[in-house]
């Protein structure tokens, strides 16, 4: 809303006295004027894939219930949590696998600067009993990101993932991995004006080849001298 001065006349025998007020809507236009000056950034943590999760759960009930159903001797059900700026996003859920596919992006959107706090990457077990952590990762954004006059937005991968256990940091056993990967975009003016976050899908990246490491075999043989 623009500014405006509103004002009355008022006449008293035969005299006009004239009542200004000034800037009657300044509160609203330094609202409207801080909203506009906002920039907002577009955070998507895409996540393609998993491989190598454990095939049980560690809950006991989870493993009586799912032993119960068995199915091909898979007893999860998996899905991605991402945690970032107090938002939280999931991806759909997929049924007795140990090798998910979701090509799907979380898109967080929040105001910039972005908080300094990690994005926190979890694959879930979905279980009426209770769900549980499979294995997280947490990634810091000065990682990802550099904040000098020559520096980046966060940006990662496409690249793998290894997933650990949140409530045993000291637990080293491999619970698969993770293939995803983060891009960041800002926006000025009002196309947005609040947090939020959403999902959406995503292109699949290039073959998995690209980022498995290479083996290689040696052969040699010995000539007769």
């Amino acid at each position: 809303m623009s500014k405006k001065n509103l004002f009355f006349q008022l006449w008293e025998r035969g005299r006009s006295l004239k009542l200004t007020i000034d800037n009657l809507f300044d509160d609203d236009d330094e609202d409207t004027d801080e909203e506009k000056d906002s920039q907002f950034a577009l955070l998507s943590v895409k996540i393609y894939r998993a491989d190598g999760l454990p095939s049980f759960n560690r809950c006991f009930l989870s493993q009586i219930k799912k032993r119960c159903a068995m199915e091909n001797g898979v007893f999860i059900d998996p899905y991605v949590q991402v945690f970032f700026a107090g938002l939280k996003g999931s991806t759909s859920k997929r049924k007795r696998t140990l090798s998910p596919e979701w090509n799907e992006e979380i898109v967080f959107t929040t105001k910039f600067p972005l908080p300094t706090e990690p994005i926190v990457v979890q694959v879930r077990d979905d279980d009426f009993v209770i769900n549980n952590d499979i294995g997280t990762v947490a990634i810091p954004l000065d990682k990802i990101s550099c904040s000098d006059e020559h520096g980046f937005l966060p940006n990662f991968g496409p690249s793998y993932v290894y997933l650990r256990d949140q409530k045993n940091p000291e637990d080293v056993n491999y619970n698969g991995r993770l293939l995803m990967a983060i891009t960041t975009e800002i926006f000025e003016g009002n196309l947005y004006t609040k947090s939020d976050v959403k999902l959406d899908q995503t292109i699949p990246p290039p073959e998995v080849s690209t980022y498995l490491p290479k083996m290689s075999t040696a052969r040699c043989c010995t000539l007769p001298t």
